[in-house]
């Protein structure tokens, strides 16, 4: 009797040390897929996530494996975008959903003439000179006429979406706000003179900024607002709202768009943001937002930071994962 309770004392032990490995070797494995350092020529940006590492230079995809191997190279994109985990590109009137081998699964052609595409977390948008055509599995849900206004940005937030659009009226500017749920839309308005540079999201909310505003929209409600001047750079993630002006000044925003840090900033930053947070950058280094500070890293010669899920910076011939 006792010499089976050893033996299964020492079972349990073993499929303990079994399962222990595993989950180590899984670990290892998936560091490993995200921390890659590739040496290629890294363009002008790049489209980085667990499957893709596809660089942009152009009119051309360049797709690497993780080692930095060429898979394929495609030429004459007119247009990219990456939507829902995949990666869509426009050629001529065509648009093709690629694998990260640059591999076409499926595409769909137009009559008309495509000039570039949008997308948020629930649709493609194929905008064209006089229609803009929303698109769900590349199939067309819904015409956007674009006779006197185009559709310029667009943004999902919670289980809605947003397109912006720009037009002239009479000499004026103006842009559009048209806000969408299942059913269709469910708000719009005009902005005159004051044009939509930027939208995000927050959670389930919808963050609309020109040069010199910003608001918050729960559903058709603004909220929240805060008014600026000269905004030339905006991020969002979900605690916080970067905002720089023309004057290089930072401001940190939290999500009731209260004032919460703000920075004379030493030259000229780029914000990028992504479902990790946000970053600053330009070529002599980045910062990220901490513990209510601005934590500085030097880099030398950074081109661009990019990445879906994670932050990957480049270089002039190399990208690597942000540490």
């Amino acid at each position: 009797m006792k010499e089976i309770k050893d033996r299964q004392g020492r079972l349990t032990i073993v499929l303990l040390a079994l399962i222990a490995l595993t989950v180590l070797v899984l670990l290892f494995l998936n560091y490993s897929e995200k921390n890659i350092e590739i040496n290629v020529d890294t363009g002008e940006t790049a489209v980085i996530d667990d499957k893709y590492t596809v660089v942009c230079e152009g009119e051309s995809l360049s797709f690497y494996d993780k080692k930095g191997g060429l898979y394929k190279k495609l030429e004459r994109v007119k247009s990219y975008t990456y939507q829902a985990g995949y990666l869509y590109i426009l050629a001529e009137n065509k648009i093709a959903k690629i694998d990260y081998k640059g591999q076409a699964l499926q595409s769909v052609t137009f009559q008309d003439s495509i000039d570039r595409l949008l997308s948020n977390d629930k649709l493609l948008i194929a905008v064209g000179k006089e229609k803009a055509y929303f698109l769900k599995d590349l199939k067309t849900v819904e015409e956007f006429d674009q006779r006197e206004e185009k559709i310029a940005l667009t943004q999902s937030y919670g289980d809605d979406y947003a397109v912006s659009t720009v037009g002239l009226r009479e000499g004026r500017l103006f842009s559009k706000l048209y806000m969408y749920d299942d059913k269709g839309l469910y708000y719009k308005n005009i902005f005159i003179d004051n044009p939509i540079l930027y939208l995000g999201a927050q959670e389930d909310q919808l963050l609309v900024a020109g040069k010199e505003y910003i608001l918050k929209f729960n559903k058709a409600s603004p909220d929240y607002k805060n008014e600026f001047g000269g905004l030339k750079a905006i991020g969002t993630d979900d605690k916080y709202t970067y905002l720089i002006d023309y004057a290089d000044n930072l401001f940190i925003l939290d999500k009731e768009l209260n004032l919460v840090y703000n920075e004379k900033l030493d030259g000229e930053y780029m914000i990028y943001s992504n479902k990790a947070g946000t970053v600053l950058y330009n070529e002599n280094g980045y910062m990220v937002f901490d513990s209510d500070k601005l934590i500085k890293t030097p880099t030398e010669k950074l081109k661009y930071i990019t990445g879906e899920e994670d932050f990957y910076l480049a270089y002039e011939n190399k990208i690597e994962r942000m540490k």
